[in-house]
Parts: C-alpha cells; sequence; structure tokens
C-alpha cells in the first residue's frame, strides 16, 4: 500500500518554508519596534543584526523541524504497514538487527531526537510491541 510519503514531505516542507519565509518578513517589517535587549535606538545596527540573526535562525530551524516530525510519524506508518504485511515479530527482530549492525559500524551514536527523521530503534520496538498487545 503505497502512502506517498515523499510526496507530503515535500509539501510539508514548503508549506513549513513558506510559513517560516512569511513569519520571518513580518519580523524584519518591524525589526526597530522589537525588544532585543542592549539593542535599543541607540544601537539600530545591532537590532537590525540580531533581527537578522533571529530570522535566520527561524528560516533554518522551522521546516527543519516541522519536516523532521512529520517523517517520524511517517517512520512509524511505514513500520506497522511493514507489521501488517510481514507480521510484527519479524518487524522486530529486524529493526534489533539493525540496530545491532549501526551500533558496529556507526561512527557516533550521539543524535538530537527532534532533529532526527527516525525515530530510535527502541522507541519503533516499543511502538510496534504495544501494538502487538
Amino acid at each position: 500500500m503505497q502512502r506517498k510519503h515523499t510526496v507530503k514531505l515535500s509539501i510539508i516542507g514548503k508549506i513549513s518554508s513558506a510559513l517560516a519565509l512569511i513569519l520571518s518578513s513580518i519580523i524584519i517589517m518591524y525589526y526597530d519596534s522589537l525588544p532585543f535587549p542592549y539593542a535599543g535606538s541607540s544601537f539600530p545596527i545591532l537590532q537590525l543584526i540580531l533581527t537578522l540573526l533571529t530570522t535566520s535562525l527561524l528560516l533554518l530551524l522551522i521546516p527543519t523541524l516541522v519536516t523532521c516530525y512529520f517523517a517520524r510519524k511517517m517512520e512509524l506508518e511505514a513500520d506497522m504497514e511493514a507489521a501488517k504485511l510481514c507480521g510484527i515479530d519479524i518487524c522486530i527482530r529486524t529493526l534489533r538487527k539493525l540496530d545491532s549492525f549501526s551500533r558496529r559500524y556507526a561512527t557516533s551514536t550521539r543524535r538530537i531526537p527532534l532533529m532526527s527523521t527516525h525515530l530510535s530503534i527502541k522507541k519503533r520496538v516499543e511502538k510496534l510491541q504495544n501494538k502487538l498487545l
């Protein structure tokens, strides 16, 4: 069964980018009235720099966080579809096998969960086991 996740993620990315751009544009239009500490009317260039840094951060973070959130949701959908096709036990064993390979060959195990497109294997296995109950 096709869920068209790639198309959905593309549309979600574009919409969240447009919203971030609109929000950033509003902030830039009103930057002189924003209350940045230590950057009042006596330091207008500093206020402009802080505004541009803030909007740049918004343009980078908002689309990334939104897309990653939906990608994690879609990953769980894919796991559930695989469980329907192959069985939950096989999916759990496969995920655990992938986990053992990734631990063996990974150079770094550090992850920022909010910025990840996949849930950890442990959480994916827990979700499948909860589905089993």
